[in-house]
């Protein structure tokens, strides 16, 4: 079963002092655990959710998307809504909340809307992948493994391909080409990028996928590194400025220099392992941010 996208919208439930777990519900997979209650004396309200996932979902790594929570007694109906990122079994989202009004009882739904990430395919998939069809052209040698694949396809998203597949090289006009030094596992995760049953890049696999695809000169593949990075990540700021800078990813290298706030974060990156090795162009866009 293919998972898209979960959406689920609960009804609507008495919220007080007394209250803890108000619902349990899993929809394709996920798990939520809904709780709320009023705190501070019923100045404000504390919701929680807590999301765990397996069954169908088990090669699920991470999920992207919003939780909506309503005040449905309220006119208009009061909404909080703010955006959301699982990326751990049982990981605990709280929201803590104004009780406008000052009510000891409030009703509230809420909703959500996440998309799931998912970890590479089982190696069977990969070797299905690069199977001969009416559709291949070349043969590709990698770790003693056939790829079957198609010269146009792999030209128009690399450079590296546009010029292997050239008659102005000799691999142009081989039977079977070998690529050296990179495994199967690898280059099928680079491909599987590319291809139409795409692979999402993880927190596991990003450096790795930026790596080949410099090699392999696919700027497709890093600009979903890229986007991954930027959106759905979890890797820590310094390590994404040193991928962000050595793999030209402008946007995530001026969205984490941005997020220095102040000399205390400008230390903690020069103590960093990464720091000696950022360009000095990189350096300079960091000592701008501080001055600023």
């Amino acid at each position: 079963m293919s998972v898209d996208k979960i959406e689920y919208s609960s009804g609507a439930f008495r919220i007080s002092t007394d209250t803890d777990t108000i619902e349990t519900t899993t929809i394709n997979g996920l798990t939520c655990i809904w709780k709320g209650t009023l705190i501070d004396n019923d100045i404000s309200i504390k919701y929680s959710w807590q999301f765990n996932w397996n069954g169908i979902l088990e090669n699920v790594e991470s999920f992207v998307g919003h939780i909506q929570v309503r005040r449905t007694l309220m006119s208009p109906v009061e909404t909080t809504r703010f955006d959301v990122k699982l990326t751990t079994q049982n990981q605990i989202i709280d929201k803590v909340v104004a009780n406008t009004g000052m009510c000891s009882s409030i009703r509230a739904a809420f909703d959500f809307c996440f998309v799931p990430f998912f970890v590479l395919s089982e190696q069977i998939c990969l070797d299905e992948m690069f199977l001969p069809s009416e559709k291949t052209d070349a043969v590709l040698l990698v770790d003693g493994k056939k790829l079957h694949v198609n010269k146009a396809f792999l030209s128009f998203h690399s450079d590296y391909f546009t010029a292997l597949f050239s008659s102005n090289y000799k691999e142009g006009q081989m039977d079977e080409i070998p690529i050296e030094d990179v495994s199967f596992e690898d280059f099928g995760l680079l491909l599987s990028t590319i291809y139409p049953d795409s692979v999402f890049p993880t927190d596991k696999n990003v450096e790795k996928l930026l790596e080949l695809a410099d090699r392999f000169l696919m700027k497709s593949v890093i600009c979903h590194a890229e986007h991954h990075l930027l959106r759905i990540s979890t890797i820590q700021h310094e390590k994404m400025i040193s991928l962000a800078d050595k793999y030209k990813m402008k946007l995530l290298l001026k969205r984490k220099i941005r997020e220095i706030g102040n000399i205390e974060d400008g230390k903690k990156l020069k103590r960093a392992a990464e720091y000696d090795k950022l360009s000095n162009d990189t350096k300079v866009m960091i000592l701008d941010q501080l001055l600023n």
